[in-house]
């Protein structure tokens, strides 16, 4: 995906402890992530423009990632995904394609199935962009989500589909 996504490889969550996460090369989440593909874990949803990837999701079973369930007390509950990550390449900003991949990948959970799908957007003033990784809460927002837990940093959000 170019500049925009080359290092988290997003296997944030899938990591046992976030302690060292900064420590992490390039290198060691790119070879996470592929020993996921081996294992056929297929955890997103990537977006297309002109046959070129300019936007990835990361949307899967939210009771996968046991630090995610840890970092937010949640409790196991079946059939509901998480959006943990949500980026897209900064060159195309503005444009309404973060809202349309949204609906899409909305829809298709929906086709398959999936009953809720919960956010954890960051959210306050003068976030940067390195903040923004989960997708903005506009998005969400925009999209029908609803205030699961209410937070000044980190809200959850819920969608029933």
């Amino acid at each position: 995906m170019g500049e925009f996504g080359d290092c988290c490889y997003c296997v944030f969550w899938w990591q046992t402890s976030h302690e060292g996460w900064g420590d992490r090369t390039c290198d060691q989440n790119r070879q996470f992530r592929e020993g996921l593909f081996t294992k056929h874990v297929y955890d997103g949803f990537l977006l297309y423009i002109n046959d070129v990837p300019q936007g990835w999701c990361q949307c899967s079973p939210r009771d996968q990632w046991g630090s995610l369930i840890k970092k937010y007390s949640l409790a196991p509950e079946q059939n509901v995904w998480a959006i943990t990550c949500f980026l897209l390449n900064p060159e195309i900003a503005g444009q309404g394609y973060a809202h349309k991949f949204l609906h899409e990948l909305l829809a298709d959970l929906k086709k398959q199935g999936v009953g809720k799908v919960q956010a954890f957007p960051h959210v306050g003033k003068n976030l940067s962009s390195e903040e923004l990784w989960p997708g903005p809460f506009s998005i969400y927002e925009k999209a029908g989500f609803s205030t699961l837990k209410a937070d000044d940093q980190r809200p959850i959000l819920e969608l029933l589909l």
